[in-house]
């Protein structure tokens, strides 16, 4: 995921792969048997939150949110 993000020009400091509540930062991680994807703002507020049966779903939502979002680009 990591290379398909990067190739998409993503920055990496845009998400953390391993989950927590950085400021401004999209992120999926486990709980339970769940997988969350989320957006944490301003201090780590979590803004937006869905739910995923499984991780591979959770991925792409994340991919997709990344690549969608121009904010989360590299600046030429």
């Amino acid at each position: 995921m990591r290379q398909l993000l990067d190739e998409a020009g993503v920055r990496p400091d845009a998400y953390p792969l391993e989950g927590g509540l950085p400021d401004n930062r999209y992120s999926i991680e486990r709980r339970g048997h769940t997988w969350y994807g989320y957006y944490s703002g301003e201090r780590g507020k979590i803004t937006w939150e869905r739910l995923y049966v499984n991780e591979d779903e959770a991925c792409l939502l994340l991919v997709d949110e990344l690549q969608s979002d121009p904010t989360t680009k590299w600046r030429t």
